[in-house]
């Protein structure tokens, strides 16, 4: 399960195309430093809410290219803009369950208003 800030101020459409766009380049990145070494299958694009915010979500499987007799992996990509900043969210399955778990940890996110001291 991976959050991070983007730094851009994009709705969450915008997100998802960059994963889109990074499946399909496989070029590889901080946030997901396997791309150039899988294949990638993406699903259809759905509108959720994230701490009550309009977003997006996508899944997408991949199969290693060096092993491609192995299963291959279920992820989820989700995004959403809250106060100016656009949130990426990267969720990988580790086996055939744990869908209820990322639905109970997505419908756990709040933002806190006004942001936190650094």
């Amino acid at each position: 399960f991976l959050l991070y800030d983007t730094n851009f101020n994009r709705p969450p459409t915008d997100g998802i195309a960059a994963v889109r766009r990074a499946h399909v380049t496989e070029t590889a990145s901080e946030y997901d430093p396997d791309l150039a070494t899988r294949d990638y299958t993406d699903g259809p694009v759905g509108d959720i809410r994230i701490a009550g915010e309009p977003a997006k979500e996508m899944p997408y499987t991949s199969v290693s290219k060096l092993m491609p007799t192995q299963p291959a992996r279920r992820s989820n990509a989700l995004t959403v803009t809250h106060a100016g900043s656009q949130y990426a969210i990267r969720v990988e399955y580790g086996s055939a369950g744990g869908n209820a778990d990322v639905a109970g940890i997505i419908a756990s996110i709040r933002f806190i208003e006004p942001p936190l001291p650094a």
